[in-house]
């Protein structure tokens, strides 16, 4: 209660001093109070997901994601002892810290694996015409598919996220302890 008063009271300041207009103050206003989240200012980004239908953008996704995936195996492979370390000062941190490594692998390749099925299967442009008898079924249909591609991609993300975790087990030596 005492965060989101004190969060509204500096967005106000902010909004209201002369770099309130600017892009970096909008977006720092936004930040500190919560009611503004949902409009950063762009207006044509309401989510990846709805970013993800430009192919452009879904080229560095893709690049991006597979730029983060082969970070991710190369430290588990070459630097297992720096990783193991990393896995340990996060885990005196938080309660689960070491989970925080696998987040990298498992949403850059959910989100790469959807780019990749968006280029494969592209999202069928609506005409919006309600004269169009099996409108419904076809929204229904696109619903459906982009349903399932989210759920592959996600399957997909957790078996890199397990492979690199086995990996990372098998390098340190570490899964002796947990095989007893």
């Amino acid at each position: 209660m005492i965060r989101e008063y004190l969060g509204k009271k500096a967005a106000r300041s902010i909004e209201r001093s002369k770099y309130g207009q600017t892009k970096i103050g909008k977006m720092s206003a936004t930040y500190l109070d919560e009611d503004r989240i949902e409009d950063h200012g762009y207006a044509t980004m309401a989510s990846v997901t709805d970013e993800l239908q430009h192919p452009y953008f879904r080229y560095h996704i893709y690049w991006i994601a597979l730029a983060t995936n082969l970070i991710s195996w190369l430290s588990v492979i070459f630097l297992p002892f720096i990783v193991s370390k990393i896995v340990l000062s996060l885990a005196l941190i938080f309660s689960k810290g070491g989970l925080l490594l696998i987040i990298p692998a498992f949403s850059s390749t959910m989100f790469g694996i959807y780019a990749l099925l968006r280029m494969w299967f592209p999202e069928t442009i609506d005409a919006n015409n309600p004269a169009d008898v099996m409108q419904s079924y076809q929204q229904q249909s696109d619903s459906l598919r982009t349903w399932k591609m989210w759920v592959a991609s996600c399957g997909g993300g957790a078996v890199n996220a397990i492979l690199l975790i086995i990996t990372y087990f098998y390098m340190t030596d570490e899964w002796q302890q947990y095989a007893q």
